[in-house]
């Protein structure tokens, strides 16, 4: 029976930390948890944060994009995006990184080690890993997405004849919804 209750404590000591990681996403200076009424999560956004329904199918399906309170400006870039199923969340996002181009290669990288630590540091250690190329006219999407469970970390890279520069987005998402957007 000892050794059967030392075999219990040891296996519990070395597994990942499965039971204390916390399936939550810090985004525009809150904390949202998957499953929160929408009432909750627009409750607790800072004020100089607000959130807008998106336009078309996207906002026909729930999404919201998350932006800071401008005076007009329409420069502000999304830092996040929310989606709601029946007034509940269900996917939440947040931009680690938004370029046009004007970043650096460092910049880039230093983000990309600083989420992927981030992930580690949470005990999520072994993603699985996809890849798209998706066209439009005039643009090529190229997608990497490293899935562990819940939470996503994607790389978006758009570039074509329609834009002045490549963009490149990397963000990280909380999702209950397979593929929510």
């Amino acid at each position: 029976m000892k050794r059967l209750f030392l075999l219990f404590v040891t296996v519990l000591l070395s597994a990942p930390s499965v039971f204390a990681q916390d399936i939550s996403l810090f985004v525009a200076g809150t904390t949202v948890r998957l499953g929160m009424s929408k009432k909750e999560v627009l409750d607790a956004l800072p004020e100089h944060y607000e959130i807008q329904q998106a336009k078309g199918e996207a906002g026909a399906k729930g999404v919201h994009f998350i932006h800071e309170r401008s005076s007009g400006s329409a420069d502000n870039l999304i830092i996040g995006t929310l989606l709601f199923r029946n007034n509940k969340l269900v996917s939440a996002s947040k931009n680690w990184l938004d370029t046009d181009g004007r970043g650096s290669v460092f910049e880039l990288v230093d983000t990309l080690y600083g989420v992927l630590e981030l992930m580690e540091r949470r005990g999520e250690t072994t993603p699985t890993i996809s890849i798209e190329t998706g066209r439009n006219p005039g643009l090529v999407f190229q997608q990497i997405w490293l899935r562990y469970g819940k939470r996503t970390i994607a790389i978006l890279i758009v570039s074509g004849a329609k834009l002045p520069n490549k963009q490149v987005t990397i963000s990280e998402e909380l999702s209950d919804v397979p593929n929510a957007r």
